[in-house]
């Protein structure tokens, strides 16, 4: 799980530095495409989605 956190946090500064200006609404897109990317590499991961128990589902 918290390498998938690790993962998710990279890719959204990743997002962030190719952007031309730096802002608060990047970092969240950044966030949330480092999110589908992990949601669709969990199983490469071995690991279930990180995200599974906040979301509330089982």
């Amino acid at each position: 799980m918290g390498f998938q956190f690790l993962i998710n946090i990279l890719i959204m500064l990743l997002w962030a530095s190719l952007q031309q200006s730096y802002h608060s609404s990047d970092l969240l897109i950044g966030f949330v495409i480092g999110a589908i990317i992990v949601y669709f590499l969990r199983g490469a991961l071995n690991q279930t989605f990180y995200m599974k128990k906040s979301m509330g589902t089982h």
